[in-house]
Formats: C-alpha cells, sequence, structure tokens
C-alpha cells in the first residue's frame, strides 16, 4: 500500500521513512522495490492492514472539502486460490487506485504545501491522461473517462 504525494512513493505502512522506494518494471509486471508486504488471511485482516495504511496517509483540509486526499494511492493485493477437487492453484495481483481530484487553484484559494500539493496532483493527473488517452480512443475528462465520480473539484 503506497501513496504518491509529491512525485514521491510512500510506503503507507511502515513508521519508518527508510530507503527511497523503487519502481520496477520487467515485461508487463511492475514491482515497486522495499515496498512493505503483509499476508492477510481474513476480512479482518485486510480492514487492519488498510486501517493503518489510511491512518499514514497525506489529507489535509481545503476550501473545497474538509478531508482532502492530497496524494493518490495504490493497493496492489496478490490473490491465491486453490481448487479443492484437482489441486490446481491459481495466483493473480488486483490493483486498485484511488487517484486525488484534480483542483483548480481559483475555487481552493491553494496557498503554501497545499498549493505545492495541488501542483503535483494536477501534474501527475496529466501525465495519467496523456499515457492512456491512446487507449481510451480520444478526449474528455480522465475521471469522466474511467467512470469515477468525485475525482474533479470543478
Amino acid at each position: 500500500m503506497l501513496e504518491i504525494y509529491n512525485d514521491n512513493l510512500n510506503d503507507l505502512l511502515t513508521k519508518s521513512s527508510g530507503p527511497a522506494l523503487d519502481i520496477r518494471v520487467q515485461g508487463k509486471s511492475v514491482s515497486v522495490q522495499g515496498l512493505t508486504q503483509i499476508q492477510v488471511q481474513t476480512e479482518s485482516d485486510i480492514l487492519s492492514v488498510m486501517e493503518t495504511g489510511e491512518k499514514n496517509r497525506k489529507i489535509a483540509s481545503t476550501k473545497m472539502n474538509t478531508h482532502s486526499s492530497r496524494s493518490h494511492l495504490v493497493v496492489a493485493l496478490e490473490v491465491e486460490g486453490s481448487d479443492q477437487v484437482s489441486g490446481l492453484v491459481s495466483r493473480g495481483t488486483l490493483t486498485l487506485c484511488d487517484l486525488a481530484g484534480s483542483e483548480r487553484i481559483s475555487k481552493t484559494e491553494a496557498e503554501g504545501q497545499r498549493l505545492v500539493e495541488a501542483a503535483a496532483i494536477n501534474k501527475s493527473l496529466t501525465a495519467l491522461g496523456q499515457v492512456q488517452r491512446p487507449t481510451w480512443g480520444g478526449g474528455g475528462h480522465m475521471g469522466q473517462q474511467w467512470g469515477c465520480p468525485g475525482t474533479s473539484s470543478h
């Protein structure tokens, strides 16, 4: 579980800052070296890990939102299941992303650190849109393209 905050990767499941996290790409596989991994078995385990990560996530109050995430969140779940009859084991990874919403500075009246955060959020959303646009087949707001309500503060 990590956040992308002001162009930096932060491990949300550890309290120590540790060495910088490193993204590795091998073929179609993307991994983050040094990221904390926790094995879970039950729904309660999952909720406990998610709660830890949420407590460490950067949030702040803005004029538009009193509880505004200031980062993008990425959660990767490695899932394994086995067929009781055949004994076959299946594995897969489910990656979930919670993107911080784009911000119109004129509406949020951001200053200081909130302004720096807003600029980083908008820059990263623009970059993501440029990478994904060819696969979507055209224009439109990224939140609309992904069907993500609430991804914009305008």
